[in-house]
């Protein structure tokens, strides 16, 4: 989430492509978190649909907020 939302806000291209390479190196598999962390599991989630995307904000369109509730809902 932290490095989605870094990127979400940088301008300058020399600091995206930084983080989207630090982002690349700490990708690990994700593991379905309990119930109770539901919310930890869809920022993690927006996050990382930034940093493949490579550009927009964390929320804000149609397809963030259908990744959200499915994440909600599911947790993956």
């Amino acid at each position: 989430f932290a490095l989605g939302d870094c990127f979400a806000h940088l301008s300058d291209a020399v600091e995206r492509d930084r983080v989207q390479a630090a982002a690349a190196r700490l990708q690990t598999p994700r593991d379905r978190l309990p119930r109770s962390l539901r919310p930890l599991t869809i920022l993690g989630g927006l996050g990382a649909r930034v940093l493949r995307r490579g550009e927009g904000p964390l929320f804000g369109d149609r397809g963030s907020a259908l990744l959200a509730t499915r994440l909600g809902i599911w947790g993956r």
